[in-house]
């Protein structure tokens, strides 16, 4: 993927081309569902963990908060994403 995004920024862009309401919908959640959101989400957290490793904690926190927030994710599902990446990096 190019541009990953959320299901609600995918569903924005769809509707911003001309696209009816329930045919957006519908698609979606056909072809997109919350678990592959979510997936998805974790994945590009990783990613961006990973570019951010030296960094001070804050920093990395808040840089990748607003990646996923701005590719559409939701403030509660990005921050529950970070802080499982935050636990699982500083165990190992």
């Amino acid at each position: 993927m190019n541009h990953p995004l959320s299901r609600q920024a995918i569903k924005r862009e769809l509707l911003d081309k001309g696209i009816a309401k329930c045919t957006v919908t519908q698609i979606v959640e056909q072809l997109y569902s919350p678990e592959k959101e979510r997936l998805l989400a974790v994945n590009l957290a990783q990613e961006r963990f990973k570019r951010y490793h030296g960094l001070d904690e804050k920093r990395r926190i808040r840089r990748m908060m607003s990646y996923l927030t701005r590719r559409g994710f939701s403030f509660s599902l990005a921050r529950e994403i970070v802080r499982s990446l935050e636990v699982q990096y500083n165990d190992d």
